[in-house]
């Protein structure tokens, strides 16, 4: 089975949608508030997270900005604060290392 599954809040508004392939996530998924306002972005192949993650605070503005490869960190993290940029960390293959 493959496809897009949407769970609701009783309000009517799109709680998440994920992308499914013989029931495992794999392509986009997002989590909304209960007022609409986007959460998260994130992105799945075979189950693990891949690629760019994308992590909003209450008011919409980007948090956080993961990197993944093979469902483990790796690139360049960025973290935000008011939607500025306040810290950069590298990972390679889960762990923390330098830039």
């Amino acid at each position: 089975m493959a496809g897009i599954q949407k769970k609701y809040y009783e309000n009517g508004q799109t709680e998440t949608e994920i992308g499914l392939e013989n029931g495992i996530p794999n392509g986009v998924s997002r989590k909304y508030s209960e007022s609409g306002q986007i959460q998260s972005d994130e992105n799945f192949k075979n189950g693990g997270r891949e690629g760019i993650q994308k992590y909003y605070d209450n008011s919409g503005n980007l948090e956080y900005e993961l990197s993944y490869k093979n469902g483990k960190e790796d690139g360049l993290q960025k973290e935000y604060f008011g939607g500025t940029l306040t810290v950069e960390t590298f990972y390679k293959d889960g762990f923390a290392t330098k830039l």
